[in-house]
């Protein structure tokens, strides 16, 4: 069976469409954005759908603001 390597999604968090390349993901928009642990454990507990570059930005804006760099989400 062939892999898919993108799919047109909708932005969970934003309704954007955009396109997810999770079967490529040296070529995905999220790829653009680097995540530190305490991010990615604070968006993957309010999301399971892939997310949009720029919300993926705006969530790691949000972490900063409330200064959850030090707290544990898992």
């Amino acid at each position: 069976m062939e892999q898919l390597l993108s799919r047109i999604t909708e932005c969970p968090r934003c309704h954007t469409t955009f396109t997810c390349r999770a079967g490529d993901i040296a070529n995905c928009e999220c790829n653009t954005v680097t995540l530190t642990d305490v991010e990615r454990a604070y968006i993957a507990e309010r999301y399971s759908d892939c997310l949009c570059a720029r919300c993926i930005r705006a969530l790691q804006k949000e972490v900063a603001d409330q200064d959850l760099t030090s707290a544990s989400f898992e």
